[in-house]
Protein backbone atom coordinates (compact mmCIF):
# COMPACT_ATOMS: atom_id res chain seq x y z
CA UNK A 1 0.00 0.00 0.00
CA UNK A 2 1.42 3.24 -1.00
CA UNK A 3 -0.61 5.44 1.13
CA UNK A 4 -2.06 4.50 4.37
CA UNK A 5 -4.67 7.74 4.82
CA UNK A 6 -6.69 10.02 3.22
CA UNK A 7 -4.39 13.35 2.65
CA UNK A 8 -6.64 16.21 3.06
CA UNK A 9 -5.00 19.19 1.20
CA UNK A 10 -6.62 22.62 1.41
CA UNK A 11 -8.13 22.73 -2.31
CA UNK A 12 -8.27 19.02 -3.01
CA UNK A 13 -8.65 15.34 -0.93
CA UNK A 14 -6.13 12.68 -2.18
CA UNK A 15 -7.85 9.39 -1.22
CA UNK A 16 -6.22 6.16 0.30
CA UNK A 17 -8.76 4.09 -1.59
CA UNK A 18 -9.39 4.22 -5.30
CA UNK A 19 -11.74 7.28 -5.87
CA UNK A 20 -14.61 5.05 -6.73
CA UNK A 21 -14.36 3.02 -4.00
CA UNK A 22 -13.87 6.10 -1.85
CA UNK A 23 -16.48 7.77 -3.34
CA UNK A 24 -18.81 4.53 -2.06
CA UNK A 25 -17.61 4.72 2.04
CA UNK A 26 -16.61 8.02 2.19
CA UNK A 27 -18.41 10.05 5.05
CA UNK A 28 -17.39 13.50 3.38
CA UNK A 29 -20.51 14.85 1.68
CA UNK A 30 -23.91 15.67 2.23
CA UNK A 31 -26.90 13.95 0.84
CA UNK A 32 -29.96 12.70 2.29
CA UNK A 33 -30.36 9.81 -0.81
CA UNK A 34 -26.75 7.96 -0.62
CA UNK A 35 -26.49 5.13 1.77
CA UNK A 36 -23.15 4.73 3.67
CA UNK A 37 -22.19 0.99 4.97
CA UNK A 38 -20.71 1.76 8.42
CA UNK A 39 -20.16 -0.14 11.87
CA UNK A 40 -22.38 1.02 14.51
CA UNK A 41 -21.19 0.81 18.70
CA UNK A 42 -23.62 0.69 21.42
CA UNK A 43 -22.24 1.36 24.64
CA UNK A 44 -23.11 1.13 28.04
CA UNK A 45 -20.90 2.76 30.77
CA UNK A 46 -20.85 2.33 34.35
CA UNK A 47 -21.20 5.24 36.88
CA UNK A 48 -17.01 5.95 36.75
CA UNK A 49 -16.90 6.08 32.97
CA UNK A 50 -15.61 2.47 32.65
CA UNK A 51 -17.57 -0.03 29.55
CA UNK A 52 -19.63 -2.16 31.16
CA UNK A 53 -21.48 -3.62 27.91
CA UNK A 54 -20.67 -3.02 24.24
CA UNK A 55 -22.42 -4.46 21.21
CA UNK A 56 -21.27 -3.84 17.36
CA UNK A 57 -23.36 -4.66 14.31
CA UNK A 58 -23.31 -3.47 10.59
CA UNK A 59 -25.13 -0.78 10.10
CA UNK A 60 -26.21 2.12 7.12
CA UNK A 61 -25.72 6.01 7.89
CA UNK A 62 -28.14 7.72 5.14
CA UNK A 63 -29.70 11.48 5.90
CA UNK A 64 -25.91 12.59 6.40
CA UNK A 65 -24.86 16.39 7.65
CA UNK A 66 -21.64 17.76 8.07
CA UNK A 67 -20.42 21.07 10.01
CA UNK A 68 -17.40 21.71 11.15
CA UNK A 69 -15.55 22.35 14.13
CA UNK A 70 -15.80 26.06 14.50
CA UNK A 71 -19.70 25.52 13.77
CA UNK A 72 -20.02 23.27 16.34
CA UNK A 73 -18.39 24.78 19.20
CA UNK A 74 -20.04 27.68 18.82
CA UNK A 75 -23.22 26.05 18.69
CA UNK A 76 -22.19 24.35 22.12
CA UNK A 77 -20.73 27.26 23.39
CA UNK A 78 -24.34 29.04 23.31
CA UNK A 79 -23.49 31.78 20.62
CA UNK A 80 -26.59 34.10 19.71
CA UNK A 81 -28.38 32.82 17.13
CA UNK A 82 -27.39 35.83 14.62
CA UNK A 83 -23.20 34.44 15.09
CA UNK A 84 -24.14 30.78 14.54
CA UNK A 85 -24.51 29.64 10.51
CA UNK A 86 -27.23 28.25 9.08
CA UNK A 87 -25.73 24.82 9.79
CA UNK A 88 -25.24 25.11 13.32
CA UNK A 89 -28.91 26.17 13.23
CA UNK A 90 -30.42 23.50 11.86
CA UNK A 91 -28.02 20.97 14.22
CA UNK A 92 -29.84 23.14 17.32
CA UNK A 93 -33.07 22.52 16.05
CA UNK A 94 -33.18 18.74 15.25
CA UNK A 95 -29.92 17.34 16.85
CA UNK A 96 -28.90 19.45 19.83
CA UNK A 97 -30.23 17.39 22.82
CA UNK A 98 -27.88 14.49 21.28
CA UNK A 99 -24.84 16.70 21.00
CA UNK A 100 -25.31 17.60 24.45
CA UNK A 101 -25.40 14.24 25.97
CA UNK A 102 -22.71 12.53 23.69
CA UNK A 103 -20.46 15.81 25.36
CA UNK A 104 -21.71 14.52 28.77
CA UNK A 105 -20.16 11.35 28.28
CA UNK A 106 -16.99 12.67 26.58
CA UNK A 107 -16.61 13.92 29.89
CA UNK A 108 -17.20 11.08 31.95
CA UNK A 109 -14.74 9.10 29.44
CA UNK A 110 -12.25 11.71 29.81
CA UNK A 111 -12.00 12.05 33.36
CA UNK A 112 -12.30 8.04 33.71
CA UNK A 113 -8.74 8.31 31.24
CA UNK A 114 -7.18 10.68 32.96
CA UNK A 115 -7.23 8.62 36.66
CA UNK A 116 -5.90 5.79 34.74
CA UNK A 117 -3.02 8.01 33.91
CA UNK A 118 -3.83 9.02 30.02
CA UNK A 119 -1.81 12.19 29.19
CA UNK A 120 -3.25 15.04 27.43
CA UNK A 121 -0.71 17.07 25.31
CA UNK A 122 -1.99 20.51 23.70
CA UNK A 123 0.12 21.71 21.04
CA UNK A 124 -0.62 25.07 18.65
CA UNK A 125 -3.32 24.33 16.35
CA UNK A 126 -2.31 25.38 12.34
CA UNK A 127 -5.41 26.88 10.36
CA UNK A 128 -5.32 27.15 6.59
CA UNK A 129 -7.48 28.74 4.48
CA UNK A 130 -7.78 29.28 0.66
CA UNK A 131 -9.48 32.18 -0.93
CA UNK A 132 -9.98 31.67 -5.01
CA UNK A 133 -10.29 35.19 -6.49
CA UNK A 134 -10.14 35.21 -10.38
CA UNK A 135 -8.88 32.18 -10.83
CA UNK A 136 -6.13 33.21 -8.32
CA UNK A 137 -5.51 31.15 -4.99
CA UNK A 138 -4.61 33.03 -1.62
CA UNK A 139 -3.26 30.73 1.30
CA UNK A 140 -3.79 32.07 4.85
CA UNK A 141 -2.19 29.90 7.48
CA UNK A 142 -2.91 31.17 11.15
CA UNK A 143 -2.16 29.06 14.30
CA UNK A 144 -2.99 29.33 17.57
CA UNK A 145 -2.23 27.78 20.83
CA UNK A 146 -4.97 25.14 21.70
CA UNK A 147 -8.41 27.75 20.55
CA UNK A 148 -11.61 26.24 21.95
CA UNK A 149 -12.49 23.16 20.77
CA UNK A 150 -14.99 21.65 22.59
CA UNK A 151 -16.36 19.67 19.49
CA UNK A 152 -12.82 17.77 18.88
CA UNK A 153 -12.56 16.61 22.03
CA UNK A 154 -16.17 14.97 21.93
CA UNK A 155 -14.95 13.49 18.88
CA UNK A 156 -11.43 12.38 20.43
CA UNK A 157 -13.10 10.42 23.65
CA UNK A 158 -15.64 8.93 21.46
CA UNK A 159 -12.88 7.81 18.90
CA UNK A 160 -11.09 6.40 21.56
CA UNK A 161 -13.92 4.75 22.76
CA UNK A 162 -15.04 3.02 19.76
CA UNK A 163 -11.47 2.18 19.75
CA UNK A 164 -11.52 0.38 23.14
CA UNK A 165 -14.28 -1.70 21.80
CA UNK A 166 -13.38 -2.67 18.37
CA UNK A 167 -10.01 -3.68 20.09
CA UNK A 168 -12.02 -5.79 22.96
CA UNK A 169 -14.24 -7.37 20.35
CA UNK A 170 -10.68 -8.52 18.29
CA UNK A 171 -8.86 -9.77 21.32
CA UNK A 172 -11.47 -12.21 22.83
CA UNK A 173 -12.05 -13.61 19.04
CA UNK A 174 -8.27 -13.55 18.58
CA UNK A 175 -8.84 -11.39 15.82
CA UNK A 176 -5.12 -9.73 14.51
CA UNK A 177 -5.57 -6.46 14.35
CA UNK A 178 -2.95 -3.30 13.67
CA UNK A 179 -2.66 -0.97 16.58
CA UNK A 180 -0.78 1.61 18.12
CA UNK A 181 0.60 2.06 21.87
CA UNK A 182 2.60 4.35 23.65
CA UNK A 183 5.14 3.98 26.60
CA UNK A 184 3.92 5.35 29.99
CA UNK A 185 4.57 8.86 30.57
CA UNK A 186 5.85 10.31 34.15
CA UNK A 187 3.60 11.83 36.30
CA UNK A 188 5.45 15.08 36.33
CA UNK A 189 5.32 16.39 33.23
CA UNK A 190 4.13 20.10 32.98
CA UNK A 191 2.01 20.84 29.70
CA UNK A 192 0.50 24.58 28.65
CA UNK A 193 -3.32 24.66 30.55
CA UNK A 194 -6.08 24.07 28.39
CA UNK A 195 -8.39 26.79 27.22
CA UNK A 196 -10.69 23.38 25.97
CA UNK A 197 -13.58 23.83 27.95
CA UNK A 198 -14.05 20.38 28.28
CA UNK A 199 -10.36 20.01 29.93
CA UNK A 200 -10.78 22.87 32.09
CA UNK A 201 -14.11 21.27 33.81
CA UNK A 202 -12.23 17.89 33.97
CA UNK A 203 -9.34 19.89 35.34
CA UNK A 204 -11.61 20.49 38.49
CA UNK A 205 -11.89 17.56 40.04
CA UNK A 206 -8.62 15.91 41.70
CA UNK A 207 -6.29 14.42 38.96
CA UNK A 208 -3.37 12.21 39.26
CA UNK A 209 -1.47 14.04 35.92
CA UNK A 210 -3.12 17.71 34.79
CA UNK A 211 -2.41 20.46 37.76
Amino acid sequence: MKRAATIQLPEQEVPMFPKRLHDFLSFSKDGNDEVRFAITIGVKLQRDGSIEQYVLTPSYVQDLHRITYTEMDDLLLGLPERQLSLKAKEIRENHFQTWAKLEELAEKRKKFRTKRDAVHIHLPQPEVYVRSKRGNSEVEITVTPNPFRNSRGIIKELSLLAGECIASFAEEREVPMIFTTMRKMPPQLDFEPSNDPLEDRIRQVPMLILT
